[in-house]
């Protein structure tokens, strides 16, 4: 699902070159598009390899092939799912998700990159996202990082991506090892 019918395109055109399946752009039930694939083979195989990656929406995770991913492959995973379910604010990418679960391994496979990823919990309201329900947002402050290692698909967004002036703010620093370790030998 997509509001940008255009976003949809290129997926409809990744998919069909990859599965040698056509896709069709249908509209969907909330203002948007949907990308719609009739192939009873290929959905039995999608559903074998993502299995709880197809659940309801506050049931969804990973499914446990995606962190043993090389490095380019878990930063589109990530690319992928922030082009779908993401958006580039003022100063930081952001996603919005019923499950905790697949925010967590978002944030793991986005760690793993090397990008810091925040997850909060945030109370649905009566109209909101969640309908009173728990939802959980995943930000990412370093933008010109999630630029460089993972960056967007969807040409509005990488635009939109390109666009802010890179602060890099982060709330979890490292020092460096060689400076850390010695000093905490001399604590033993």
């Amino acid at each position: 699902m997509d509001k940008d019918r255009g976003n949809l395109q290129i997926y409809a055109e990744k998919f069909a070159e990859a599965f040698g399946e056509p896709a069709s752009i249908v509209p969907g039930r909330h203002r948007n598009f949907e990308l719609s694939v009739n192939s009873l083979p290929l959905g039995r195989f999608l559903n074998g390899i993502l299995g709880p990656g197809l659940a309801r929406s506050r049931s969804r995770k990973l499914p446990e092939f995606a962190f043993r991913l090389p490095a380019e492959k878990r930063a589109a995973i990530v690319r992928g799912f922030f082009d779908g379910e993401g958006w580039v604010g003022d100063h930081q990418v952001c996603a919005i998700s019923a499950s905790p679960a697949l925010l967590a391994g978002i944030q793991i496979l986005l760690g793993s990159v090397g990008i810091e990823g925040r997850v909060s919990r945030t109370p649905g309201g009566s109209g909101a996202f969640g309908r009173g329900r728990w939802y959980y947002t995943i930000v990412v402050s370093d933008t010109k990082a999630f630029a460089d290692k993972v960056g967007f698909c969807s040409p509005a967004k990488e635009e939109r991506l390109a666009s802010l002036r890179t602060t890099g703010f982060s709330k979890t620093s490292f020092l460096p090892p060689g400076l850390v370790l010695p000093m905490l030998r001399e604590i033993k």
